[in-house]
């Protein structure tokens, strides 16, 4: 473990809201640091800077400002696979299908992951602009409550939302 370790970095979350950092030394192994534990995050750091890793980044630019928003002002040297796809023009320039083209590795895609809930949460929030006040809708909204507590899902009712334009937008 010397002076040329590679140490493989993502993270997730949005500058705003930093969820965790993901990182790799091996193949097939990984682990992960939540943005709130401050003093994992600052243990990896210091870690990184005693290692003089070289990180390699699937989009270094996002990359590198969310670590900073988590107290890693990463300074070091780093790669980035999704630049290098790009300049060689004749690669895909998504993460997964780069890991098939050159890993072999199937990845499941975010639908995959999620399945059906994200339609339902957005089914959820769309049903929550309405006025339940309307008969029709309700009657609506009940069958519609009916079909997935039949389907075994646990149904999440939203707080009624004030009355705005995206509401307008949505009756029309």
């Amino acid at each position: 473990m010397g002076a040329h370790l590679t140490v493989a970095v993502d993270t997730e979350g949005t500058p705003e809201y930093p969820w965790s950092l993901q990182f790799s030394v091996e193949p097939r192994r990984a682990y992960m640091i939540r943005a709130t534990d401050h003093v994992g995050l600052q243990h990896f750091h210091q870690w990184l800077v005693k290692q003089q890793a070289r990180v390699t980044f699937h989009n270094a630019l996002y990359d590198l400002g969310m670590m900073r928003q988590m107290g890693i002002p990463w300074e070091g040297p780093f790669d980035d696979t999704m630049v290098a796809a790009y300049l060689l023009q004749t690669e895909p320039q998504g993460l997964k299908p780069l890991c098939v083209r050159h890993c072999g590795m199937q990845m499941r895609s975010y639908d995959e992951v999620l399945g059906g809930a994200g339609k339902m949460l957005a089914e959820d929030y769309l049903w929550s602009l309405f006025d339940i006040e309307e008969l029709a809708y309700e009657d609506l909204r009940r069958s519609e409550l009916a079909r997935r507590i039949d389907a075994g899902r646990r149904c999440r009712v939203l707080p009624k939302l004030p009355r705005s334009h995206l509401h307008k937008a949505v009756e029309r």
